[in-house]
């Protein structure tokens, strides 16, 4: 059996779906790169992320299978199971055979793998809508964070409605992730600093870094966009907040 590797983003993993299907290998494993751990026994093939693949491949889903279905893979990948990917295609390898019913036979290993992880990652969302807690700091509120899911940027959207007015983080500790909403805008940012120090300002200067950082075009980081966060909720703050 073949290993298939990607850099760990939802365009990787489509891109290494349409490898798989292409090449017509009969078992395929597809694993994150951070995930696997070295074997001599298996072959081991890294995919690179592929836009134009990645795009093929979620508008044949949609149109051969159905939105929902893309809906299902793109919640089990966000479950971030080491075999969610392998799971994900032999989803679909079914799906594109059952078309748009591929959901009714929900007693299938294939398809209940998938709703499973599903049903979790959306729990998970749910239940962190009513366990977030903020402390309050002089220029913002502050929240921090470990699921088991990558679900920051699904919760985010909730926050920003609830409190449309106010400045806050959402620090994700387990990803090394922060959600920041300035009180117009919201985006997502991997950590520039350590978390886990006694210093009080820490996270007031990850605020400040925040703002720093969207006003710097050199640093901005599609590839971290395309992975957390739907391209609608993509914006280009230009507004930031200097050191005291």
């Amino acid at each position: 059996m073949k290993i298939y590797l990607y850099d760990s983003t939802f365009n990787g993993l489509l891109s290494a779906i349409h490898v798989a299907f292409y090449s017509k290998e009969p078992e395929v494993e597809i694993i994150r790169e951070d995930d696997y751990l070295q074997t001599t026994i298996q072959e081991v093939l890294y995919i690179p992320t592929n836009q134009e693949k990645s795009d093929k491949v979620a508008q044949a889903i949609k149109e051969k299978i159905s939105l929902t279905a893309f809906n299902n893979i793109y919640y089990a990948y966000l479950s971030e199971y080491i075999d969610a990917g392998t799971k994900i295609l032999a989803y679909l390898r079914l799906g594109f055979k059952k078309g748009s019913e591929i959901d009714c036979y929900s007693y299938l290993d294939e398809v209940k793998s998938i709703h499973g992880y599903r049903s979790k990652v959306l729990l998970e969302k749910h239940r962190m809508l009513g366990f977030v807690r903020f402390q309050n700091y002089p220029d913002y509120f502050l929240s921090i964070i470990e699921p088991d899911h990558n679900i920051l940027h699904l919760i985010m959207p909730h926050f920003v409605a609830r409190l449309p007015k106010e400045k806050f983080i959402i620090l994700d500790k387990k990803r090394q992730l922060a959600g920041f909403y300035n009180g117009d805008h919201w985006r997502l940012m991997p950590l520039t600093i350590n978390t886990d120090s006694q210093t009080e300002d820490r996270y007031t200067l990850l605020w400040q870094e925040y703002f720093k950082t969207i006003a710097i075009k050199e640093r901005s980081n599609t590839k971290l966009q395309k992975k957390f966060m739907p391209a609608r909720y993509w914006k280009h703050l230009t507004e930031y907040k200097t050191k005291s």
